[in-house]
C-alpha cells in the first residue's frame, strides 16, 4: 500500500508540477530570499527573538500557500482544478484557523522530537489528517486535531514509512549535494539559496501523499458506511 501511495504521489507531483510550483514559489523565493540576507546582514550580537524574524515570516505566510495547496490537490482529485488565485483565496479564507493548527502542530510534534524521536514521528504521523478536516470538511482546530488522531490510527504505518521514504528522498541528496561541494571548496550561500528554494517546492510531496491516504481513508469509510446500512 504505502509503494503504491508513494507512486501516485510521484505521478501527482509531475504531473501538475508547473501548477505546484505556480502556487507556492511567489511565496516560498522571496521568504528564502529574505532569510538568505537577514542572515548574511543579521550582527551575532543581536539576542532575543530577532534570529528567528525568518522563520517567523515563514510561519506566517506558510498557512496561505500550505492551504491553497491542499485545495488545489483536493480539486485536482475532485476533477475540478482550480486556478493558483483561487487556491490562494482559499488558503486566505483559512489563514486564522490554520495558522492556529500550524502552530500547535509545531508545538506538540517538536515537544515529541525534543523528548525522544519516535514519539514526534508518532504524533507527525498521527495529527497528518488534522489539516485536511479542517480544511476540507471545516471542522475546528480541536475537533480535527481528534478526528485525525482516530482516523490515522489504521494508516499510521502507512503514512510514517511513507513520511520517512519521503524525507530520505529530499534530505538525501541535499546533504549529499552539500558534502561533496563543500569537500572541493565550491560550496556557497548562494547555492544553499538555490536549494532551499528547491526544497521548498519538493516540501509538497508530504502534503500529497498524506492526502493520497487521507482520500483512501475517507473511502473506505464510506464504503464500509454503505455496506453497514
Amino acid at each position: 500500500m504505502t509503494k503504491t501511495f508513494l507512486l501516485d504521489t510521484w505521478l501527482f507531483f509531475r504531473s501538475n508540477f508547473n501548477y505546484i510550483i505556480l502556487i507556492v514559489f511567489p511565496f516560498t523565493i522571496p521568504l528564502e530570499i529574505f532569510s538568505f540576507v537577514y542572515y548574511e546582514f543579521l550582527a551575532e550580537a543581536e539576542g532575543g527573538l530577532a534570529p528567528f524574524i525568518p522563520e517567523l515570516f515563514y510561519l506566517f505566510f506558510y498557512p496561505i500557500f500550505n492551504a491553497a495547496l491542499v485545495f488545489f490537490v483536493a480539486s485536482v482529485i475532485k476533477g475540478r482544478s482550480i486556478t493558483a488565485t483561487q487556491a490562494w483565496g482559499l488558503g486566505i479564507k483559512y489563514w486564522p484557523s490554520y495558522f492556529v493548527l500550524t502552530v500547535i502542530l509545531i508545538l506538540v510534534v517538536g515537544f515529541g522530537f525534543a523528548i525522544f524521536i519516535f514519539p514526534g514521528l508518532i504524533l507527525a504521523a498521527r495529527l497528518a489528517f488534522s489539516e485536511f478536516d479542517l480544511l476540507i470538511k471545516n471542522e475546528s482546530v480541536g475537533q480535527s486535531l481528534k478526528s485525525s488522531w482516530k482516523s490515522s490510527k489504521e494508516y499510521f504505518w502507512v503514512l510514517l514509512n511513507g513520511g520517512l521514504v519521503i524525507t530520505f528522498v529530499i534530505y538525501a541528496p541535499y546533504f549529499l549535494i552539500f558534502s561533496i561541494l563543500s569537500e572541493i571548496g565550491l560550496y556557497s550561500e548562494i547555492l544553499y539559496l538555490i536549494l532551499s528554494i528547491i526544497e521548498s517546492a519538493l516540501m509538497a510531496l508530504y502534503t500529497i501523499y498524506a492526502f493520497r491516504v487521507y482520500d483512501f481513508s475517507n473511502q473506505q469509510h464510506n464504503k464500509q458506511r454503505k455496506a453497514d446500512a
